[in-house]
């Protein structure tokens, strides 16, 4: 959220509570912590950060929003399953539009067939990007990894078009 809003300066670290800071402001059942991300692909991320450190920092129990700039259903699902988070999020992603799924109809098999090549090039370990969502969702600050690796990989057989570098 700091990057995407160019808030990442030591100037904004007043109007976050970070989550350093938690356990000191004390959270209890009346309170509402709200956990800003921009992109879920496919919830491992929210998931594991519930786990460790935040289901413990947060063992008070406020109510906990998740709130997302976008995510797939797949992840959506994950999180209100895995965790006690709520999430709420701008933009959903839905399987057809994972480019490599049967659901997919902007590309027939033998343009999927040729795209995955070229992302096996890109990275031939997720060759349909991380959790195979092969997404096509590039943000305006970084591409998630859930993208397919052909936007955002970077070696020396690869320039991506979109690096995750910040």
């Amino acid at each position: 959220f700091r990057m995407a809003t160019s808030m990442t300066s030591r100037k904004f670290n007043p109007l976050f509570i970070h989550r350093s800071e938690l356990v000191e402001q004390k959270p209890s059942t009346g309170d509402t912590v709200v956990l800003l991300d921009d992109f879920s692909g496919s919830g491992k991320q929210a998931c594991d950060y519930w786990t460790n450190p935040f289901a413990e920092l947060l063992a008070g129990g406020p109510r906990v929003v998740l709130m997302l700039v976008a995510a797939t259903s797949v992840a959506l699902t994950r999180i209100a399953n895995e965790t006690e988070m709520e999430p709420l999020c701008g933009s959903t992603l839905h399987p057809a539009d994972n480019i490599f799924s049967p659901f997919c109809s902007h590309f027939v098999d033998s343009e999927k067939s040729a795209l995955l090549k070229y992302c096996n090039q890109a990275d031939q370990s997720k060759p349909k990007g991380f959790g195979e969502c092969g997404l096509l969702a590039v943000l305006a600050h970084r591409c998630p990894n859930n993208s397919i690796p052909v936007l955002h990989a970077n070696h020396s057989n690869w320039q991506g078009l979109f690096s995750r570098q910040s």
